[in-house]
């Protein structure tokens, strides 16, 4: 299996808890790892230990998070494993994850595509009264901000939820409140990073990129633009 999401959707998260919900079962076993850490320097097969991890009885799920992180450079190549492992060890079950944008550079032959869906109206209100201490102002603050659409999408339902922990209010100028989530993505990607040491200021370099993205839409009354645009 392959699922396909847009960024932020929670893949990841799903994936982890997949992963948990299975070894609480005791029906599987299963193994979780995030193909940011891969090295061209072995195979994938060789970093994963199958052998030792797996007795191919049936029971066993290999769970692959985050196909779309892998260099370009390395994608064909492991592309090519994942498909070669699934022949070499037909009792393992192998779910994948990988950004909706790399779908036709990313699809491994023989694996079924499912796509993680953004959030429904239940789902919404039901995790906001749930983990929001005055839901009631938060869901006025979001209303006013025109914030609402974004809230579907896990990663700024929650940033929205801390942000408006810590201030006690949804700011009315979206600047702020876009700002803040630019800073929390970032933040976000850069601890993710295996050599943290050799990170150049994301933000510095983004945010000119960013302005003028946003001068040329306000100038051609564009609402957004493609992934190829970008």
């Amino acid at each position: 299996l392959i699922l396909f999401g847009h960024p932020q959707y929670g893949k990841s998260t799903v994936l982890a808890k997949l992963a948990y919900d299975l070894q609480e079962s005791r029906l599987y076993r299963p193994f979780l790892f995030s193909l940011r850490n891969y090295s061209s320097a072995s195979s994938l097969e060789a970093q994963l230990k199958l052998e030792q991890r797996f007795d191919n009885i049936g029971s066993d799920v290999l769970i692959l998070d985050g196909l779309d992180e892998l260099k370009e450079e390395q994608r064909d190549n492991v592309v090519s494993e994942i498909a070669m492992l699934s022949e070499n060890y037909p009792s393992i079950v192998i779910v994948l994850s990988c950004r909706l944008s790399h779908k036709k550079v990313m699809t491994v032959s023989g694996f079924e595509s499912l796509y993680l869906q953004p959030m429904s109206d239940k789902d919404l209100n039901e995790y906001i009264r749930t983990n929001c201490a005055d839901p009631e102002t938060f869901l006025r603050d979001a209303s006013r901000s025109k914030l609402m659409p974004f809230l579907y999408v896990p990663f700024f339902l929650k940033e929205s939820l801390a942000y408006f922990a810590a201030h006690r209010c949804i700011p009315a100028d979206k600047v702020t409140i876009y700002e803040y989530f630019i800073d929390r993505a970032l933040e976000r990607d850069c601890n993710r990073k295996k050599n943290r040491a050799s990170r150049i200021t994301p933000k510095a370099r983004l945010y000119p990129h960013l302005e003028h993205l946003a001068f040329s839409m306000l100038m051609s009354q564009r609402m957004d633009v493609s992934h190829d645009e970008l």
